[in-house]
């Protein structure tokens, strides 16, 4: 699942030159995930397993869901401000149930890894989300600077798909 992310973590943090806090905060996120990815790796190692197909296959759902949320929307920061808080939101899910998993299977050691994760995940989706409104407001004003023209009504439910 992280190291899923983290190409699009690299290429989001680059789109975010201009936003200095943005840019931090992803930075963080794409310096903590590969450590993750290790961490993780190693857990079914310790065990005399390996890598499993259901691991990838929560890597792919990863990716495909960074896809899905933001196919519609052509404004790199509407998309990538839903992208990294859907993509955050899924990852908690993701270590809520690893967590469960190797509590339930006695592994303490994977548990409290699978935990420190999931308390820096949920610090991480507390930052996107605060920083959320900050982005969208930024794309809002521009848009309306660019067509001299005040909010709508109808504007709402079309600028996050329809922002150019």
């Amino acid at each position: 699942m992280e190291v899923g992310i983290v190409s699009t973590l690299e290429m989001h943090a680059d789109d975010a030159k201009g936003q200095p806090n943005v840019r931090a905060a992803i930075t963080k996120h794409l310096h903590e995930t590969k450590k993750y990815g290790t961490a993780m790796k190693q857990a079914p190692t310790s065990l005399g397993g390996s890598h499993t197909v259901i691991c990838e296959g929560i890597s792919k759902i990863a990716r495909l869901l960074a896809g899905i949320a933001t196919s519609a929307a052509k404004h790199t920061t509407v998309k990538n401000s839903i992208t990294e808080l859907a993509t955050e939101h899924f990852e908690i899910a993701c270590y809520t149930s690893l967590t469960l998993t190797a509590t339930e299977l006695g592994e303490r050691k994977i548990a409290a890894t699978c935990k420190a994760i999931l308390k820096e995940e949920k610090a991480m989706a507390n930052t996107l989300k605060s920083l959320f409104p900050r982005r969208i407001r930024r794309i809002l004003r521009l848009w309306m600077k660019k067509r001299q023209k005040k909010l709508s009504p109808s504007v709402f439910c079309l600028l996050p798909c329809c922002v150019e």
